[in-house]
């Protein structure tokens, strides 16, 4: 945007702020209307276009009937993209999860003093529904399909869309990193741990226990963090099994 001509970020910014002004799916012009109302050129207002069709929030159609119409970005487009981003730019595992826990803790409390009724009850609801599975019947998909949904109601039980976002950037990056088969939270043992604390976390949401709640989200970022350690000391095991190994075989080669 910043890159684009003069003329073009002006068309651009016009036609982003009629996108925002307008319900998704509004139209908003014709071509023609739309290079009356900016006073462009056609290249110009297309070149626009281009650039607010980047940021989702217009799109458009040809032929009879139609024009520029409002659009409206997809969430998880923009986690996608951010969680590929981050992942150019060399995001460690450790750093993801420990602005997960940052990020949880304040969206935990706010959850718990400010939800209304109707999500606590879904919250509520959630856990009774979880804890009905037997553990020898949870597997891992039902254990990913837990955490996106109570991640999914906790966000929005904490009013903040801000850190929301970021907690689902974050955590679809963490996803993309460690696939199913070489998962932090992928043995048996740890997620159906993970799931008791999380399940105690929502518990003190619902109660409107806002320390309890920081209480449990603390206990669950520390539990991650000591998984993180074994994890490391038995990769350096491996290391040097696997070194001593290969350099046995040179000496006797």
């Amino acid at each position: 945007m910043a890159r684009a001509q003069p003329a073009v970020r002006k068309a651009a910014m016009a036609l982003r702020a009629d996108s925002l002004a307008a319900e998704p799916g509004g139209f908003l012009g014709s071509e023609d209307e739309l290079i009356l109302r900016y006073r462009v050129s056609r290249p110009t207002l297309r070149q626009a276009a281009a650039l607010v069709g980047q940021e989702q929030l217009v799109t458009v159609r040809r032929g009879a009937g139609g024009g520029y119409f409002a659009l409206r970005p997809d969430v998880s487009g923009i986690v996608h993209m951010s969680a590929i981003l981050l992942e150019l730019q060399g995001a460690r595992i450790e750093d993801m999860l420990r602005a997960i826990e940052g990020i949880r803790l304040e969206l935990i409390a706010l959850a718990a003093t400010t939800a209304d009724d109707e999500v606590l009850e879904r919250l509520a609801a959630f856990v009774a529904s979880d804890e009905a599975i037997a553990e020898a019947d949870y597997d891992f998909a039902h254990f990913v399909e837990a955490e996106r949904s109570h991640n999914q109601m906790v966000g929005e039980a904490s009013g903040n869309v801000v850190l929301h976002l970021f907690l689902q950037i974050v955590i679809e990056l963490v996803w993309t990193r460690r696939p199913p088969e070489d998962a932090l939270l992928g043995p048996r043992a740890r997620y159906l741990e993970w799931r008791s604390l999380r399940n105690r976390m929502i518990r003190a949401v619902v109660a409107r226990n806002a320390e309890g709640a920081r209480s449990a989200a603390r206990r669950c970022g520390a539990r991650v963090r000591e998984w993180l350690d074994e994890d490391a000391k038995h990769a350096a095991a491996r290391r040097r099994t696997h070194n001593r190994t290969r350099h046995g075989y040179r000496r006797r080669a």
